[in-house]
């Protein structure tokens, strides 16, 4: 644009960009404005030897849960292991776990929606849905092979290192493993707390048992719980996802 000459532009300099590179071409530049947060946030969920490593490598937010790695602080530390080795800090990667929570007013009416949930869970159900995170159909393994000598494609994590057969885990990881918390508001946020602590994580992501009901019980019971303890803000004071989660730590 030549202001001076009242320009808008020279027709003899306008040309179709016509880029080619090693991952995309495009005859023309994109017409949509650069997004505020400059770049989508990279979640990674691998918790395996490899994606651990791609996560260091590439990812903004690692989220892991305690029985998918094997435990928390074990997993921690491979992930800072990682993360050393691609040159990139503690700080430039975020690690949420993952939670299933189950609360109640009261710990009597959580315990029974706990139960009400698990007792609903079908075993061929479990193995359906374990089947899918390793890509391998389960239902063709004998009943007393464990899960650790099966080679699979896909959540690796998942398979290695458990003494118990397909349907023992797959009913154990449906039912919320270690990653369920049943109980009240009060009681969820000490468990969390507890968590925060021992597995040096940046937050939690929650894995739902009943929609919209696990969710719903979630805010209207725990969130307020957590704000009082100083635990959760109030308002947002950012409009990117990118920002809330670089922001102050909060559980």
């Amino acid at each position: 644009m030549d202001r001076e000459a009242s320009i808008y532009a020279d027709p003899n300099k306008i040309h179709r960009i016509d880029h080619e590179g090693e991952f995309f071409k495009s005859r023309g530049p994109l017409c949509v404005p650069r997004s505020p947060q400059g770049k989508p946030v990279i979640i990674q969920a691998g918790a395996s030897v490899r994606g651990v490593k791609f996560a260091a490598q590439h990812a903004d937010v690692i989220f892991a849960t305690p029985t998918a790695s094997g435990g928390m602080d074990k997993h921690r530390a491979a992930i800072n292991a990682a993360l050393k080795a691609a040159g990139r800090s503690r700080d430039d990667v975020k690690v949420i776990w993952g939670i299933t929570p189950v609360v109640g007013e009261t710990e009597a009416e959580a315990n029974a929606k706990r139960d009400a949930i698990q007792s609903n869970i079908h075993p061929e159900a479990a193995l359906v849905l374990m089947s899918g995170h390793l890509n391998f159909d389960l239902s063709t393994l004998p009943k007393d092979v464990p899960l650790s000598e099966i080679e699979v494609s896909g959540i690796q994590a998942l398979a290695h290192g458990l003494d118990m057969t397909a349907e023992e885990y797959a009913l154990r990881a449906a039912k919320g493993g270690n990653n369920l918390l049943s109980g009240t508001a009060s009681q969820i946020v000490d468990k969390l707390e507890d968590l925060y602590t021992k597995g040096e994580g940046d937050g939690f992501m929650i894995i739902t048992h009943a929609l919209p009901s696990s969710v719903d019980d979630f805010v209207d019971l725990v969130m307020p719980e957590m704000q009082t303890r100083g635990h959760f803000r109030h308002k947002y004071d950012t409009l990117s996802l990118r920002d809330r989660f670089f922001s102050e730590p909060n559980l």
